[in-house]
């Protein structure tokens, strides 16, 4: 189980128990120093940086579908149609659902690269 240690708005710590499993197939050594023997635990800080986050309107054959924007110091990271609204413009009008959705993430695309 993950033991949270103090956040920040921007980054989160924490640390991790790891465990070893035995395995039944190799008879345990006599000797506690021989390799796989040992016990112990492995730490490792992470750390979680916030992105951007920025809504706009992309113009499709499908109509206005809104798009979440991430970016990280002004530059672009992800594009991502909002789902369930792409969802229901492609139920209302009958087409594949991934044909709205790559259709606004096309278009979002290239009016963020210029």
């Amino acid at each position: 189980m993950p033991h949270r240690t103090k956040a920040t708005p921007a980054t989160t710590g924490w640390w991790t128990l790891f465990g070893r499993q035995k395995r039944n197939s190799i008879p345990p050594s006599a000797d506690p120093q021989a390799p796989g023997t040992t016990a112990g635990i492995r730490a490792a800080r992470l750390e979680r940086t916030v992105l951007d986050r920025e809504m706009r309107q992309v113009a499709t054959r499908f109509g206005e579908i809104p798009v979440k924007v991430l970016s990280r110091g002004g530059r672009v990271i992800s594009v991502s149609p909002e789902y369930e609204e792409c969802r229901r413009i492609a139920k209302e009008r009958q087409v594949p659902l991934k044909e709205v959705y790559d259709e606004a993430k096309k278009t979002a695309a290239a009016m963020i690269t210029g």
